[in-house]
């Protein structure tokens, strides 16, 4: 991958937090790193697009073309979500993703990524009535110390990573969730929760509200 200055065209396929190394000519070609910080992380789940992908596939080149109008109507739509409420998707797993929110301050940080969940929430459950729109989500939420990490360098290959002990928490958390949930493990429930209201559910909480709005801070 090229270092230094980055054209828009590439930057749009990159996670922000990279997307900026490369700006800032942070990023050398040769050797890894690791940077930790606080943040809040989001994983989406999206239930039963695999079950629709499948109906899709049986029905060749007009069910790969209902697949794309799926696709770009329905993640198009989650990503710009994400990037509204200032979230940065690091990963893209299975049928979801994940959102990271960075802040020195981890109850602002996790506010945000809450508030988004929320918005994500109600997109996927506005549907249009009667559209066939089968899918659901199911979100969870967690809050912590994470690292981005540049690993590898076998071959001149390099491979960028968000990891840390929150990212492994919202991968097993989302299971516990109910479809059309969204919900909070411990660490971002205790960020939260003087700000919110929600109740306990196999082991974590789910969120019903906020008590107030943040507003996004402009760098």
């Amino acid at each position: 991958m090229a270092t230094g200055a980055i054209g828009t065209d590439l930057s749009v396929y990159l996670p922000k937090w990279l997307a900026t190394r490369l700006r800032e000519g942070r990023e050398p070609s040769d050797a890894p790193f690791v940077e930790g910080g606080n943040g809040a992380v989001l994983f989406l789940d999206i239930a039963g697009f695999t079950e629709r992908t499948d109906k899709l596939a049986q029905h060749g080149a007009r069910g790969s073309e209902e697949l794309s109008n799926l696709l770009e109507d329905c993640f198009a739509t989650l990503i710009d979500i994400v990037n509204e409420h200032g979230g940065d998707i690091v990963a893209f797993a299975g049928d979801g993703f994940v959102a990271l929110w960075q802040s020195k301050d981890i109850s602002y940080a996790t506010h945000l990524a809450a508030q988004c969940g929320l918005a994500l929430q109600q997109a996927m459950d506005g549907g249009p009535p009667g559209g066939g729109n089968e899918l659901r989500q199911r979100i969870s939420i967690d809050a912590g110390k994470v690292y981005r990490c540049k690993v590898g360098g076998f071959d001149g290959r390099w491979h960028f990573l968000v990891v840390g002990d929150p990212i492994q928490r919202v991968g097993t958390a989302y299971r516990k969730a109910h479809v059309g949930d969204v919900v909070l493990c411990d660490a971002a429930w205790r960020a939260l929760a003087e700000s919110c209201e929600g109740e306990r559910l196999n082991d974590v909480y789910r969120l019903n509200r906020l008590k107030s709005r943040l507003l996004l801070a402009v760098c």
